[in-house]
């Protein structure tokens, strides 16, 4: 096969999609332009995860199918994401969420807008008190080399209109060409897209239907499974929040894409009450319930997780499913738009490795058994004096930041190392010839006072120096 038509190995792939149930993934799925099994890419035996392999534009993509909503689901697939992908940049978790109908100066978010998170909140943990509930879940920022594409996406006019108009080109082509999927997936309509006021609750209204919703502020638990329709909710217009942006009628509305911090939990939120009272605390846009617990497994590494979601709902007792396909595909549209920003600006540009060579980096719990097979191949070692050698600093950088194990802080061991570099040359069993000659970093002493820091000096020869023992080099 010709290689550029050959399959990618797992190392190749820095982006990854995850959705929590069937039709989001599908959504994702129809912006493949090329895929590949996994037979034919490979997966980790300790893996459970299924996956979908392919490209979405120009991005390798790894696309995870959970199956079900929920943080544990989500932190489960995340997990078992980096035992087959160890080289994931970037975890998106796309799909569908619970919107915020008005946000900080006025702002309105409509049904089939799209959210990016700039940070997630868990907003069901905190303390329970006699008058209140504080929420006292962790905030989590996205990655720090994120942040300021995001705050140019968002802040920008004219980057986040470029975003919107391709978010919508990428939608409206993928609905021209499949007609099935757009019977499935197209606009609802503005009629629709209905807002009740926060403390319009959705039970019945008949005395004679349900005794407890008549004379009772709360519903009872038959009307949470029934349609608005069923229990005539909305009968009066002073039932609803009149929306700005549905007031020209005459063209169907562009999904608007909104970012901000998202509230993300094991609890889905159906109360229009106690969701402004938590966005007016958290500032909060939207609500989801996987990303916080992707974000979670990540946290030790330098994987950035983003939120990628259609809004679907309010967030209220009224919740119904009927734009949740319409919001999966919006989100996944505007996933495709991000990405190909993404890589215009930069951020998706990696150095291919060469085909047939080593590219992966070693893991801390390879590097021992690897040193051991090769302890016999080379027969000498010879150190020379100390020399200067940035490049040898920034391999030693890129090896960290491929390890699976992040134990001493990065720029602690960077001072560390700084600019003690040592000549090494490699020669054969024959006398006079020479192999390769390489340079590597020699940490200094009391960096090796721990087992793991010892260890990942080892990776990082292990790395640098191919298949040569380093066994010669530390016992």
């Amino acid at each position: 096969m010709d290689e550029a038509e050959a399959a990618p190995r797992r190392d190749e792939f820095r982006v990854a999609v995850i959705c929590a149930v069937g039709p989001e993934g599908r959504a994702v799925e129809k912006h493949f332009t090329k895929s590949w099994t996994v037979e034919e890419i490979g997966k980790d035996a300790d893996d459970d995860n299924a996956y979908s392999l392919g490209c979405i534009g120009n991005t390798l993509v790894v696309l995870v199918w959970m199956g079900e909503y929920g943080k544990t689901a989500a932190a489960t697939a995340a997990k078992d994401l980096r035992y087959s992908f160890k080289h994931i940049r970037y975890a998106f978790v796309v799909g569908i969420c619970g919107g915020v109908p008005t946000v900080h100066e006025g702002k309105e978010i409509l049904l089939g807008d799209v959210i990016i998170s700039t940070g997630l909140q868990e907003y069901d943990r905190g303390k329970q008190y006699q008058d209140a509930y504080c929420p006292a879940g962790e905030t989590t920022k996205t990655q720090k080399h994120m942040r300021a594409f995001l705050v140019k996406m968002g802040s920008s006019d004219d980057s986040k209109e470029e975003l919107q108009t391709a978010c919508a080109d990428h939608l409206q082509r993928l609905l021209d060409k499949n007609d099935a999927y757009a019977a499935e997936a197209r606009y609802p309509g503005w009629q629709e897209d209905l807002l009740y006021q926060p403390t319009y609750v959705h039970k019945h209204r008949d005395a004679t239907e349900c005794h407890f919703c008549a004379n009772s502020t709360e519903q009872c638990s038959e009307a949470r499974d029934k349609a608005c329709p069923e229990l005539q909710c909305g009968k009066s217009p002073e039932h609803f929040v009149l929306r700005r942006r549905l007031q020209d009628q005459s063209t169907p509305t562009c999904p608007s894409i909104h970012f901000g911090s998202v509230g993300s939990g094991d609890t889905v939120m159906k109360s229009g009450k106690h969701r402004d009272e938590i966005a007016a605390k958290g500032k909060v846009i939207a609500f989801e319930m996987e990303g916080a617990a992707v974000c979670s497994a990540f946290k030790s590494t330098l994987v950035s997780t983003e939120v990628i979601k259609g809004v679907c709902d309010y967030a209220d007792s009224h919740k119904s499913k009927k734009w949740q396909k319409h919001a999966a595909a919006t989100a996944a549209a505007c996933t495709r738009a991000f990405l190909d920003k993404m890589r215009q600006e930069g951020y998706l540009v990696f150095s291919r490795p060469r085909r047939g060579s080593s590219s992966s980096f070693p893991t801390i719990s390879t590097v021992s058994s690897s040193a051991r097979s090769i302890s016999s191949s080379f027969s000498e070692l010879s150190l020379q004096s100390p020399v200067s050698s940035p490049s040898s600093m920034e391999h030693f950088r890129t090896s960290l930041r491929h390890q699976s194990i992040y134990s001493p802080p990065l720029a602690k061991v960077e001072k560390a190392c700084k600019d003690v570099v040592v000549s090494v040359q490699i020669h054969s069993s024959k006398p006079g010839r020479t192999l390769v000659s390489w340079s590597y970093l020699q940490l200094l002493n009391g960096l090796l006072s721990t087992r793991v820091k010892r260890a990942i000096f080892k990776a990082f020869l292990l790395l640098l120096l191919g298949t040569i023992s380093i066994r010669a080099i530390l016992p």
